[in-house]
């Protein structure tokens, strides 16, 4: 239970810089007419995030003090890789659906949040059972 307490305490501080990075983005570019620079964006605001929880992940959260193998790096990647499809295509679902109704900017951190919120199990489990098992 402690594991996935600071699992949560990462995944807050990834979350905060996702929401960072992708809005400051906005808040220069826009989202483009049909929300084109919102998938740019919320790309870049992922792997950013991800960068960040890699580093997290392995030296506090699992605790893994040097990669088990070279396989870890690219089973972390890997995992997330698809975290990152699922985020980013739920992102923009939910940011598509509501575009037209509310305002692009708060359409995209509603995205953002829900792609986050699917995106939390994925990766806590592919990270602790297949990335940093012991």
């Amino acid at each position: 239970m402690y594991t996935f307490f600071k699992f949560f305490c990462v995944g807050v501080l990834n979350t905060a810089l996702d929401f960072s990075v992708l809005n400051i983005c906005i808040f220069f570019f826009g989202t483009g007419a049909h929300g084109e620079l919102f998938v740019i964006f919320k790309s870049i605001s992922f792997l950013a995030a991800v960068a960040n929880s890699y580093i997290l992940n392995k030296w506090w959260v699992f605790e893994h003090e040097v990669p088990a193998s070279a396989k870890e790096p690219l089973f972390f990647f890997i995992i997330s890789a698809i975290g990152f499809w699922i985020n980013v295509s739920i992102s923009y679902e939910v940011f598509s659906l509501f575009a037209q109704k509310i305002s692009p900017q708060l359409a995209a951190n509603a995205g953002a949040l829900v792609g986050t919120l699917v995106v939390l199990a994925w990766n806590f489990v592919g990270y602790r059972f297949l990335v940093f098992k012991k």
